[in-house]
């Protein structure tokens, strides 16, 4: 009997304390497609915990997602190493409206209304048809993209930043680098 609660009670500590390594969020490349000086570019994060996300919106808590975008110059040298010749940040973040019942997503100053969940989600973890503009890069040298993901949580204020602070902080995650398509003309 003694063996049994043990299994049982170390089984709900993991289901508590790891689902986030369990499910940890990835980043997957869609299509690239170079548009004059710059690039068209489809990605998405996969593999995120949706339901706890959700809650943690209707709860009150400001969701902030950032994409970084880099095209690299491969040199082709084993000293040289790569460089990176532009770079994007792009910051969005969610917040949800109780009385009127819809998630309000904010880019920069564009900010975009969505009644449904699957929508704003789809919206909020990925990044389609995204124009880049200005790359400036040269027709005889080879570039390759990597992106990554981070997701985090905004910090409350005194008492409910301690309280949230170890319950909210799981799903939050960094997808690191991934590297993506070769990109040139």
């Amino acid at each position: 009997m003694k063996t049994i609660t043990y299994i049982l009670r170390l089984a709900a500590f993991l289901a508590v304390f790891l689902p986030a390594g369990l499910y940890a969020a990835d980043l997957n490349f869609g299509s690239v497609h170079m548009v004059g000086d710059g690039a068209r570019v489809n990605l998405s994060v996969v593999s995120y915990q949706r339901h706890d996300i959700l809650e943690a919106m209707k709860r009150g808590m400001e969701i902030r997602v950032t994409y970084e975008i880099q095209i690299r110059r491969v040199t082709g040298g084993i000293l040289a190493g790569d460089k990176t010749v532009y770079s994007r940040i792009i910051s969005r973040k969610v917040k949800f409206d109780f009385w009127g019942k819809a998630f309000q997503v904010m880019e920069g100053k564009k900010s975009t209304v969505f009644q449904s969940e699957n929508a704003m989600l789809d919206y909020f973890f990925s990044l389609k048809e995204y124009d880049l503009q200005g790359l400036g890069l040269r027709g005889n040298e080879s570039y390759v993209m990597r992106a990554r993901a981070e997701l985090k949580s905004v910090e409350l204020y005194f008492p409910m930043n301690l309280i949230f602070k170890y319950i909210v902080g799981f799903w939050d995650f960094d997808t690191g680098w991934v590297n993506g398509p070769p990109v040139g003309y």
